[in-house]
Order: structure tokens, then sequence, then C-alpha cells
């Protein structure tokens, strides 16, 4: 221990009062002086990190608790009852092991455990059933043990009479444990196999110039490349510089597909491809196995822990629930939790539900905005689409995206009309009724984040 800086600190504690303290009293024992005080600090300290019965504590309330906490134990054991592995079951579970993969550190593969002998169905089965009779896997039936930040000299553990390695980063279901960072681990590991399986495809045509037709690349994609790239990130829910990787390759690997140049802005590649963004994706999956959770009932193990977890945890917690929370409240469906049902009533009429065509064209208080632009939207419209084909048009459809039916007209002199006259007031309408519910709801405007 550094002793200098351990009296630095507890002179700081004593803040600026430390001229006027000159006794101090320790137990039974009066301290004065400077020294004998930092030393009477030191011994305070010392007892307080001591593990000591407190005097006004009911101890006979403190062994009742104790004793019924064993009876608890000792009930649950007598009322498990063991049911052993069968050779049945045991053939089953061997035969459902992947073949063709690489060998752990000691050269055992799922090959070793299907080509076995009669001597050793009997070791395996005899290790299986002692595992489970407890209801304890031993950490010596592991292949490897992760150093977790202390590595004690006595903590040896063998396998087959052979030390087993202490390493920092290993693989359990395809993601990466790492004692200092498993989400950066799992990150490289993914972008490597996604890389592998992007350029197994280039044959098929998915290599953007001159390959497959964009629909049918951005299926593939979704298919069999980003399902590799996402996998168990919605356990570790990265964030910061990892995220920033993932996303920066995912949006590298779209470019590419559908052939966009590099500096295209992010929006636009989502626009363009339909996708979402990575940070999206992940908390995509995160909720859908939330979801999963969720549904199995309180009977289930994992909905047990989920609410106790939410129930004890703060909001500053590293509990991969309490993650969950915040993915809630930043997209606003706290209600799911809650099982409360959101009320849909318009805010400003407080009339009919407030639904896009609500919002356009029906809502009263924002009929003083919305009736010029209407009416100058609605003769405008009418004198470009009736050049071309005697149809009805949605003015909804019109609003929000005046090039909808461009692509049933095919006319470029129709798309060059738009842009100059139609498109310019559909912009303006949505933006000042926008801006208008803003200001009736009293409602404050975000900041704008530049990066």
């Amino acid at each position: 221990m550094d002793s200098k800086l351990f009296y630095q600190l507890i002179k700081k504690q004593r803040g600026k009062l430390n001229r006027f303290i000159d006794e101090l009293q320790v137990g039974e024992s009066s301290l004065k002086g400077d020294n004998n005080i930092l030393e009477g600090w030191k011994t305070h300290f010392a007892n307080l990190a001591k593990e000591s019965d407190p005097m006004n504590f009911d101890q006979d309330y403190f062994e009742l608790v104790d004793y019924e906490y064993l009876q608890i134990i000792q009930i649950c054991l007598a009322a498990y009852k063991h049911e052993e592995v069968t050779t049945a079951e045991f053939e089953k579970a061997l035969h459902n092991l992947n073949r063709n993969k690489s060998a752990d550190i000691f050269g055992i593969t799922a090959e070793c455990l299907l080509f076995r002998g009669e001597k050793l169905d009997s070791t395996l089965l005899q290790v299986i059933n002692a595992s489970f009779q407890p209801c304890y896997i031993s950490n010596n039936l592991k292949t490897v043990k992760t150093n977790n930040k202390e590595t004690f000299a006595e903590d040896t553990w063998s396998m087959n009479n052979k030390a087993m390695p202490i390493v920092t980063k290993t693989s359990h279901i395809g993601i990466q444990r790492n004692t200092t960072d498993s989400a950066g681990s799992t990150i490289k590991e993914n972008l490597k196999k996604a890389r592998r399986s992007l350029y197994s495809l280039m044959h098929t045509g998915l290599h953007g110039e001159n390959g497959l037709d964009p629909l049918s690349a951005i299926s593939m994609l979704q298919t069999f490349i980003f399902p590799i790239m996402f996998y168990g990130l919605e356990i570790l829910l990265p964030t910061g510089k990892n995220l920033e990787l993932i996303s920066k390759q995912y949006k590298r690997i779209i470019k590419q597909i559908i052939s966009l140049p590099v500096n295209v802005a992010d929006p636009a590649i989502y626009v363009i491809s339909g996708l979402l963004p990575a940070e999206a994706v992940i908390h995509k999956k995160a909720l859908i196995l939330f979801g999963s959770i969720w549904r199995a009932g309180y009977t289930s193990t994992e909905w047990k822990i989920a609410e106790r977890q939410l129930g004890f945890k703060c909001i500053k917690s590293n509990s991969w629930f309490i993650a969950i929370k915040a993915i809630f409240l930043k997209y606003e469906i706290g209600a799911v939790c809650n099982k409360i049902t959101p009320d849909g009533t318009c805010l400003m009429c407080k009339k009919n539900e407030e639904t896009m065509n609500h919002f356009l064209l029906i809502c009263e208080e924002l009929q003083c905005i919305r009736k010029p632009l209407i009416l100058e939207i609605i003769s405008i419209g009418s004198m470009l689409f009736a050049r071309q084909v005697d149809s009805t048009f949605d003015i909804s459809t019109i609003i929000v995206n005046p090039y909808f039916y461009c692509t049933q007209l095919n006319s470029e002199a129709l798309i060059s009309d738009i842009d100059t006259k139609l498109e310019p007031l559909c912009r303006s309408l949505c933006y000042k009724l926008h801006a208008r519910r803003y200001q009736l709801l009293d409602l404050t405007k975000k900041p704008r984040i530049i990066k």
C-alpha cells in the first residue's frame, strides 16, 4: 500500500477544518497531534474493513434466519430426484453434434466422440450423471479457463493430467468472451465471417456493378450476410467505438453492392436500400429477444430474472435488462412494458384519432394553415395530372410523395413540372403543419447535433 497516498486521502477527507481538529476519539483512545490523529484515522478505516458482528443487531433473529436458510436448502435437496441420463439419450445427443468442425486446444473434435469405444461410453455417462445429480457443472469439465483480471498462482486446474491454459479470450456459442471487451472481439470475428461469406457469393453476381439487380442483391445480403454480421450483438449491445466500427462496415458493404459513391450521405444509403441503420438492426434483434422472454410467462426462469433485474437495478446499472429499458425509452415504447394502451386521440382537436390523413387534411385546429396551400395543391395537381391520364388521385398520397404516380405515367415533362410547381408546395404544407402542431402543443424542439 502507498502510505503517502493513504495519508493524503485521509487529510483530504478532513476538509478545510483540519487545522481546528486537535483531538480524535477512536474507540477508547483519545489521540492528539497531527501524526497521532492520522494514525487514528488509519486504525478507524482498518476497523471498518474488518468483518465484525454489529453490537445493536438482534443476534437471535440473525441465527433464526440462518437456520431457516439451511432448512430450505436441505428441503430442496431432499425433494430433488435426479433422473439419470440413459444410453439412448446419450447417443441422440452425440449424433446431434456438428461435424467437420475445428478441434479444441487439446485436439479433440466431434468425430472423436462419434467414433468412441464402449469404455468411453460408460465413463462419459458416469461423468454426466455425476454432474447432473448435484445440479452443478464442475469447472473441471471446461476446456479453458478465462482470466478475470486477477491470477492466483495456487489456482491451477488440470484435465487429463494436463494443466488447463488460462486465456483472456474464448468463444462460447459463437460469442467471444473477453476479459476486457467482449463486444469488440465479437464484432471483429463477425466481420471476418461476413467478408468470407460475401466473397463466396461473388460468383452468383453479388458484386455491385454488372451483377444482380439491387433488389435481389439486398435480399441476399439480408439472408446470408447480415445475420452473420450481427450475430450475438443483441446480447452484448455494443456502444461507442464498437458500434461505430460495425456501422462503418455495414454502410460500406451496402454502398459496394448497390454501386453508390463512397461519399454519399448516410440517409441516402438507407432510403435507397430500404434497410435500417446498424444500431436499429441490433436494437430490433434485442427487442425481439426481450419479447420472447416476456411472452414466456411468469413461470419461466428468464421471466423471473427479467422481473428481478428491472425491479432492483438502477438506470446506471450494466444489466442487459436495464439496457433494454433504455431502448424502450429511446423509441418511446415504454407503454408495452406497462401493458398500457396509449391514447391515439388527436391532442389538438380531441375529436378523432391522429392518423396521417387526420393531420394533413382533417384536423380543425390546423385549418387556417392548411386551407390556402391545399387549394393551391389541388389546383396545380389537377392541371398536371389531368393532361396525362383520366383517373382519380389520392390527395394525401400526393402531399406525402408528389412523385408517386410518375412511375405509372412515365413522363419526364411531368417530373420536371412537379419539381418546380408541386413539390415545393407539398413540402411547405408539411413543414407549416408540423410547426403549428409544435406551437399548439407547446413542445420544445430537440437541439440538432452536428457530428
